[in-house]
C-alpha cells in the first residue's frame, strides 16, 4: 500500500485522539475500554503475549544476524521524510 502524505498522516493521528477523546468524554459504555481500565495488564484475545526469552531469542537472532538494520531504517525514514517535505 502507497504510504500516505506526511499532512494527511497527522490529520489521521489528530481525528484518532480527537475520537478516543470524544468517547471518553461522552460516558459511552465500551466493554473494552472497560476491560483495560480495570487490568492494566489486560491483553485482547487473540493477541497472546510472547515468552520474554522468545522475545529475546529473536532479538538476539536478529542482532546477530544483522548489525545494519536499524542503521538501514533510520536511513530509510530519513529519505522519506525528506521525499515528502516539498509534497
Amino acid at each position: 500500500m502507497k504510504p500516505f502524505p506526511l499532512i494527511k498522516q497527522e490529520k489521521i493521528i489528530v481525528a484518532t485522539i480527537a475520537l478516543h477523546n470524544f468517547i471518553r468524554k461522552s460516558g459511552v459504555d465500551d466493554e473494552e475500554f472497560d476491560k483495560c481500565d480495570r487490568n492494566p495488564d489486560y491483553i485482547p484475545e487473540g493477541q497472546e503475549e510472547c515468552d520474554i526469552e522468545e522475545k529475546m531469542s529473536i532479538h538476539s537472532h536478529r542482532k546477530i544476524e544483522d548489525n545494519g538494520y536499524m542503521n538501514r531504517v533510520r536511513n530509510q525514514i530519513a529519505s522519506i521524510l525528506m521525499e515528502n517535505r516539498n509534497k
